[in-house]
């Protein structure tokens, strides 16, 4: 009787030991892959901040091709002398703007490069209803605004940017209008370099969630996102964008 009763106490303590080392085991596979998956995020973090930052850069530079252009405007009191110059040299140093536009009381008169923008000569794009909310809030605000993503007529998607002009007169400031530049994607992105995240391994999407819920896409890559992706947040003029990304093999 005392043999069956050790070897029933020693059963049950093999099995104790058992389970115990089988929910160690467990503990340990389950903390190791916290741990790495942890380490994956933090990596795919680190890498994308990095072109988070490109991006944001891209994006300020070519917006801020509009300011040489409303200072001649004010140097010159409304005087549009000398745009099609300037406009044209500053071109090559701004590579991701399409085209710069002055906009006299809101109405597209001068367009650099000209021949292939002839159409919107003339075109007010404070009375656009698909298109004058940004434009309305650049003049009442003095601010500078970004309108689109919209699909350009040349093909692409494309979005504007407007700075506010006003002139100093007798009775105050005056609204001249506003000096513009139109942005194209993917071309503004090219410098900010998401190829090479792509060859490193990762996914992304860049995009923007408007007021009525609808997403536009600027850029994404081939490859689609996984479950719960690490978002950065790009603040533009009176909108945010979104950069989503992940590891393709995790």
């Amino acid at each position: 009787m005392a043999f069956v009763l050790k070897a029933f106490r020693q059963s049950k303590l093999i099995q104790f030991t058992l389970l115990t080392s089988l929910l160690v085991s467990l503990f340990f596979v389950y903390f190791s892959e916290q741990v790495r998956y942890e380490q994956s995020r933090l990596t795919t973090k680190n890498i994308a901040s990095s072109y988070v930052s490109l991006i944001k850069n891209s994006i300020s530079q070519a917006l801020s091709a509009t300011y040489p252009l409303a200072a001649l405007i004010r140097n010159q009191k409304g005087d549009t002398t000398g745009f099609d110059g300037l406009a044209t040299e500053m071109l090559d140093f701004y590579p991701g703007v399409a085209s710069l536009q002055l906009q006299p009381n809101g109405i597209i008169s001068h367009i650099v490069p000209l021949e292939v923008n002839k159409e919107a000569i003339g075109h007010n794009v404070l009375l656009d209803p698909n298109r004058n909310k940004e434009a309305i809030l650049a003049r009442d605000s003095g601010k500078l605004t970004l309108a689109g993503p919209f699909n350009l007529k040349q093909g692409g998607l494309g979005a504007a940017a407007r700075l506010p002009v006003y002139l100093e007169t007798p009775h105050g400031e005056t609204f001249w209008g506003f000096s513009a530049a139109l942005i194209r994607f993917p071309a503004v992105l090219e410098s900010a370099k998401l190829p090479s995240l792509v060859a490193a391994g990762y996914a992304y999407r860049l995009y923007r969630v408007h007021s009525n819920g609808e997403t536009t896409i600027f850029a994404e890559s081939s490859s689609s996102l996984i479950e719960d992706p690490e978002l950065f947040f790009i603040d533009v003029p009176n909108a945010q964008w979104f950069f989503a990304t992940t590891p393709v093999n995790t």
